[in-house]
């Protein structure tokens, strides 16, 4: 801080007519006490305005912390939902498990089966992913304008497929080809695999799940025209029933152009 200019200045006196010397000194204290009381009504007016300032803005950040503590205790909640609920659903698969293996005459307890049913657990909840899953969360907004040409399709061949047919809880699995006519939109490739794998990962029957791979492209791309196409081996064929190895079955969906256009469906179909 600055100090004025008379503090350090010397002790002065005044001459008066009749030669007598008279100290000032109480000039100077006079002048101090002025100085130093303006500069306490500064340091004062100061305290006020910063206490004033801290204040709304401790009361603005406590608003703020409340709310962001709101938030956040509501995603805690249901997180913690999400975890009891899965916790829940793996507990159940487990003791699934366990009476299984007990019913067809095996000791759980033997060194090979004493981690089975936590297996078969961890097995069948990724199987069946799909129901916890979203298209459109999978998707994110990969669609992207595009002046693309209208008539020519965008194909995607030998897509892997693994489900479980919803009659025995067996696998079949296979490829899957898709095609869809751009409507000024394009999506990203490898979305189209994800939406396969959503829909496959749940209890199926292949003819239901070709249908839904095919309307879920054609409402989230809005193309002119969707065709999907799969071939599957089932295992509820092959290794029980008619156990018929070699067995492929082929499914189809058409929309829109590919339906009513002769051409590009050859097109489509042909390998």
């Amino acid at each position: 801080m600055r100090v004025p200019e008379f503090f350090n200045t010397p002790l002065t006196c005044e001459i008066s007519m009749n030669g007598t010397c008279k100290n000032t000194d109480h000039l100077r204290e006079e002048r101090v006490e002025d100085v130093a009381g303006g500069l306490l009504k500064g340091h004062l007016d100061l305290v006020e305005s910063t206490d004033s300032t801290t204040e709304k803005s401790f009361s603005d950040n406590r608003s703020v912390s409340s709310s962001g503590s709101s938030n956040v205790q509501d995603t805690i909640t249901t997180n913690l939902g999400e975890s009891s609920d899965s916790f829940e659903r793996h507990k159940s698969l487990v003791n699934v498990a366990q009476v299984l293996l007990e019913s067809i005459g095996e000791d759980v307890n033997r060194e090979g089966l004493r981690k089975t049913p936590e297996r078969f657990a961890k097995a069948i909840e990724f199987l069946t992913s799909g129901y916890q899953q979203s298209v459109e969360e999978a998707v994110n907004g990969a669609l992207f304008e595009e002046d693309v040409d209208a008539q020519e399709p965008v194909t995607v061949r030998d897509i892997d497929v693994f489900s479980l047919c919803e009659h025995h809880m067996l696998p079949f699995f296979g490829k899957c080809t898709v095609s869809y006519v751009p409507n000024k939109k394009v999506i990203g490739l490898s979305k189209l695999g994800r939406i396969v794998d959503i829909l496959s990962r749940r209890l199926q029957v292949q003819e239901r799940l070709t249908k839904q791979i095919a309307e879920t492209i054609e409402k989230i791309t809005e193309a002119h025209g969707v065709a999907v196409e799969m071939e599957a081996r089932h295992l509820c064929m092959a290794c029980r029933g008619v156990q018929k190895n070699n067995a492929v079955t082929i499914t189809r969906s058409m929309r829109g152009v590919f339906k009513n256009n002769a051409i590009l469906r050859q097109e489509f179909l042909k390998k």
